[in-house]
């Protein structure tokens, strides 16, 4: 409640006050204290609705929690999840085989170019250029160890 007056109790000396558990106010800050008022009103409606709906809210969900509803949606959840690991696994194993067979095959053909130079080098001797990647470390030709793929 609000009491406009141009005669003020001391407790309103400054222009508003209270006075009994009423506010208490002039003339030119009637305007500015109702205004306060309104909008602690609506903040006090707002807190009391929140708080009375708090309690049906956390019900509901309670009872969403622990519904079956809820339980088949998470195991959705989880078989999408195992699914989508048994498929990584499954390429994982597949990509690991194809790198193997590739691997297998460079060194195959490292190896077999290792083996033409040298036929190469016993039929026309040292007169042969050195190949780069197939000398020894003393300056020698021979196989060197194979390039290692990059993971």
């Amino acid at each position: 409640m609000l009491i406009v007056s141009s005669v003020l109790p001391p407790e309103a000396n400054g222009g508003f006050g209270m006075k009994d558990g009423v506010v208490v106010s002039n003339i030119f800050l009637a305007l500015s204290v109702a205004d306060l008022m309104r909008q602690k009103l609506i903040d006090l409606a707002r807190e009391k609705f929140i708080a009375q709906n708090r309690g049906g809210k956390a019900e509901e969900l309670y009872e969403y929690i622990t519904s079956h509803e809820f339980r088949q949606q998470i195991e959705a959840v989880a078989d999408v999840y195992h699914d989508m690991h048994m498929q990584i696994a499954r390429e994982r194993a597949a990509f690991e085989k194809i790198w193997k067979t590739r691997e297998a095959q460079v060194q195959k053909l490292f190896t077999s170019t290792a083996g033409v130079i040298g036929s190469i080098r016993g039929k026309v001797g040292q007169s042969l250029p050195i190949v780069k990647g197939f000398e020894l470390v003393d300056g020698e030709e021979s196989p060197a160890e194979p390039l290692k793929l990059i993971e």
